[in-house]
């Protein structure tokens, strides 16, 4: 089966992906999956979406952290309900206990998951990172034009010497032919 999960929350995606997986393999689903987890517009439910008989699901989970094993349980029925509706099934076909989603949990919810929690948000950088940041960035950029500058210094000094072997054996007067590049310089520029 291949799963692919889209977390768009800051909540565990690990504890999610295997609640997924066992709520799939519990109902026999063996196609492909797309799970897209987003944050609930309103209020602290947790609540889904999915295809009948399709391949995609959606689970919508709340902002704030609440008691980790009361989400899992919730979490659990969800995706239950949700997994039967990829089977194909409509409400009035559903069994008595997947019709609502309840806080009881999934028949087939684990008993020994610790919970899933939301991971924190990272610290907003100090001024002083901040500035170490640019600092550290403006000079990986001077170090590139410095670069291109001296392979650009290494391509004129070629073609300088490329031009004075060329003009050393056709005999030609030095100052005809630096007159000519110069012509061709400035017409190509144009």
């Amino acid at each position: 089966m291949k799963l692919n999960i889209f977390n768009k929350t800051r909540w565990d995606g690990k504890v999610i992906r295997s609640l997924v997986l066992r709520g799939l393999r519990e109902h026999g689903i063996e196609d492909r999956c797309d799970v897209v987890i987003r944050y609930e517009r309103k209020g602290s439910s947790i609540c889904g979406l999915a295809a009948v008989g399709g391949r995609w699901m959606e689970l919508r989970l709340p902002r704030e952290q609440g008691d980790p094993l009361l989400v899992v349980k919730k979490l659990s029925s969800t995706i239950d309900h949700e997994c039967l509706h990829l089977r194909g099934m409509r409400h009035r076909q559903f069994p008595a206990h997947a019709r609502y989603c309840t806080t009881r949990g999934a028949p087939w919810h684990p008993e020994d998951c610790r919970g899933i929690v939301l991971i924190p948000e990272p610290a907003a950088p100090s001024l002083e990172e901040k500035r170490a940041s640019k600092l550290a960035h403006a000079r990986g950029m001077l170090a590139k034009a410095t670069t291109r500058l001296k392979r650009a210094a290494t391509i004129e000094a070629r073609w300088r010497r490329r031009v004075k072997d060329l003009e050393r054996r056709s005999g030609a007067s030095p100052e005809a032919l630096i007159e000519e590049t110069l012509k061709l310089v400035a017409g190509s520029s144009s």
